[in-house]
């Protein structure tokens, strides 16, 4: 199916902002122009990942875009969400957040606004809460089954352990003891010191 141009505009602006780091270009495009594009947008009119994958083969990117198309559903869909699209959004997340962790040089794929970091650690947890009331609702013998055989996806064991992991890399803790006495961040951790890790860190402390 055809992107309409506006929303494919958008998208190419945030995908070009993305890849030069352009940390004021991000927010605006994500805080401005993406917000009012969910508002706007119509039940289910969002493009799905693999239409934008035709104008965008950047997997890393969508990645990211999935995990806002994933969040417009839970806002615009006048319908529960299926247990397939439960199932296909913690698998991004999965996906999105082992990028995060698996970063090992001081040249990071990743630079996002703080709100953006925010907004996608508080999302992660309420479609997890979501999900738990989702669960306990279900009574169709093929979903029951279904979740069956799915019992890892959105267990909260899986989802404490991301956040607990996004503490340790970003070591987060021995920052904020370190600004405390007048310290800053260390210098040779670099994940310490930057700030996607630091707030990703902070964050999934609250």
């Amino acid at each position: 199916q055809h992107v309409p141009e506006n929303i494919k505009n958008i998208l190419l602006s945030i995908y070009n902002a993305f890849e030069e780091k352009n940390m004021s270009q991000i927010y605006s495009h994500y805080e401005n122009d993406w917000s009012k594009l969910v508002e706007k947008s119509k039940n289910n009119e969002l493009p799905t990942p693999e239409r934008v994958s035709t104008f965008i083969p950047d997997e890393t990117f969508l990645c990211l875009y999935s995990e806002l198309y994933h969040r417009g559903l839970h806002v615009k869909l006048q319908t529960p969400l299926s247990i397939e699209q439960r199932i296909d959004s913690w698998q991004n997340y999965v996906k999105l957040f082992e990028i995060f962790l698996e970063q090992k040089k001081k040249y990071f794929l990743f630079e996002l606004p703080a709100q953006w970091i925010w907004d996608l650690l508080n999302e992660f947890l309420y479609q997890y809460l979501e999900y738990c009331q989702f669960k306990s609702r279900l009574s169709a013998p093929n979903d029951v089954s279904k979740l069956n055989e799915n019992s890892h996806v959105w267990s909260s064991v899986s989802v404490i352990k991301y956040y607990l992991r996004f503490v340790d890399k970003s070591d987060i803790k021995k920052t904020l003891e370190d600004e405390k006495s007048g310290g800053t961040a260390d210098p040779s951790n670099h994940f310490a010191s930057s700030s996607f890790y630091q707030y990703l860190g902070c964050f999934s402390l609250v």
